[in-house]
């Protein structure tokens, strides 16, 4: 057994190099351009382009948000297997190392949604032509790019976890468990970027699917891993990258099988670099501003340091939660984007203004069930990751106190959303960059006096000032454009 685990960190660096040979060498159907565009003309994924708005972004969006769901499931049955069978130092460890997992993954998951911009702007267009060359410069040029992120992430992740105050115990494992999470970013962008271009065609089916069987082979891994191979924490980040190779997988057989008018064959994988160049005005911007917002977490979190550990284990227990509340509302804003670019590259504006209303009202509905089941059943959520009495009251004070606050914040991200869907994702950055610099500095003032609610203040304000500009905003640019 102890074999095994010595030498799954070469497992996991083959498991890349498998996915990009089978990536490059899968067989699929020569297409010319005439066939292509036939499919594609019968593809019932064109409902965004011609179909009921309000049922089209619902029907996209429900396989996302329970994708979604699933995907924070990873990390949250982590937390669960690690704090039922392990120890709170190793529950604290996992909750340190997590905001520096976020922000790695949000540097490739932001790029990916600039790069599928393009491609939903491509499809609704029918330019078959840079849809490809789009999704070929992107797979060559992502791919080396992660791989610079593993050797930076690999160099510096131990002076950051100190910089954010760790102790040395708890230093240690978070380190432990992020080694092996930094192995596997390769296979992480894999799995985002083809299950980014599925989304930008109207699939958003497959990536749902795909995450839902990994994360029952997630969490079998994560038993067998702590119970039988006794591996610790590490052993959680080997099942959950394990898990990621298994989506990317079905995500990457997906295109080859059912979407080969977009299926990369060896004549195909070529770097652009006009398309280099768009792909980077989109994808930096995404990448920029989803790693903003983390690093602020980040931030955030370590003001809380200077209290009890029970509460930082409390705070990132109820903030697991918060997530998967927002699964639903990124969903959504998966599907306006998606609707947006298509119809942009269509030239169908008259579509856009009743998109962007239609998704408004979708998740404000969500978010007032959300804040009532917050507001009810807070300590019983909570209790669901720790027993100890401690952790769940300052989890539930988090939660209670943020409930309905989530309305703003629904509206703050579908603005986001049109920014992104119309091609101005810089616009996101500057309004992130604001409401993140604000959440700081209030943090900074607020911690000290109110504890833990001084967080929920700081987020309030933030969303606030944030609402007032991006949605005044978008407000105007639907008058005057659309």
């Amino acid at each position: 057994i102890n074999s095994v685990i010595n030498i799954l960190p070469q497992i996991l660096r083959l498991f890349c190099a498998i996915l990009l040979f089978l990536c490059y060498n899968l067989p699929c159907n020569k297409l010319n351009i005439g066939q292509a565009r036939s499919m594609a003309a019968n593809n019932k994924n064109d409902k965004m382009l011609t179909g009921s708005i309000t049922s089209s972004i619902i029907l996209f969006s429900l396989p996302i948000m329970l994708g979604n769901l699933f995907q924070k499931l990873y990390n949250t049955v982590d937390a669960v297997v690690v704090g039922q069978l392990l120890t709170d130092e190793d529950l604290a460890a996992i909750s340190i190392g997590t905001p520096l997992m976020d922000v790695m993954y949000a540097l490739i998951i932001g790029a990916c949604i600039g790069i599928s911009v393009i491609i939903s702007q491509a499809y609704g267009a029918k330019d078959w032509s840079k849809l490809k060359h789009t999704l070929s410069t992107a797979l060559i040029g992502g791919c080396a790019a992660t791989l610079v992120l593993c050797i930076l992430c690999s160099v510096f992740i131990r002076p950051i976890l100190e910089l954010q105050g760790a102790d040395a115990a708890a230093a240690d494992k978070a380190a432990s468990y992020l080694a092996v999470i930094i192995y596997g970013l390769i296979i992480t962008f894999l799995y985002n970027l083809f299950s980014s271009a599925l989304r930008a065609v109207g699939d958003s089916r497959t990536p749902c699917i795909s995450l839902i069987l990994a994360f029952f082979l997630n969490t079998a891994l994560n038993l067998l891993f702590v119970i039988v191979f006794k591996s610790g924490l590490a052993g959680t980040a080997y099942a959950t990258v394990i898990s990621q190779a298994f989506s990317a997988w079905i995500c990457i057989r997906a295109i080859y099988k059912r979407q080969p008018f977009m299926a990369l064959r060896r004549g195909d994988f070529k770097f652009s670099r006009a398309v280099g160049f768009s792909i980077l005005k989109f994808s930096w911007a995404g990448a920029l501003q989803q790693t903003v917002v983390n690093v602020g977490r980040m931030i955030t979190q370590s003001f809380l340091y200077a209290l009890p550990i029970h509460i930082v284990s409390g705070y990132n227990m109820a903030i697991r939660i918060e997530a998967l509340h927002f699964c639903l509302i990124q969903g959504v804003s998966a599907a306006l984007v998606t609707f947006l670019a298509q119809n942009v590259g269509a030239k169908h504006f008259d579509r856009i203004r009743r998109g962007v209303f239609s998704a408004e009202l979708i998740s404000l509905v969500m978010c007032t069930f959300s804040a009532l089941m917050f507001t009810l059943f807070a300590p019983q959520i909570i209790s669901i990751f720790s027993p100890s009495q401690d952790i769940i009251d300052a989890g539930a004070t988090y939660l209670r106190t943020m409930a309905f606050s989530y309305l703003l914040a629904a509206s703050c991200e579908l603005t986001q959303s049109f920014y992104r869907g119309i091609g101005r994702i810089h616009l996101t950055v500057i309004v992130s960059i604001s409401q993140i610099v604000t959440r700081v500095v209030f943090s900074y003032l607020l911690v000290p006096i109110f504890g833990i609610t001084g967080i929920c203040y700081s987020i309030m304000i933030g969303w606030i000032l944030m609402f007032l500009f991006s949605g005044g905003y978008t407000l105007h640019t639907l008058r005057k454009q659309f």
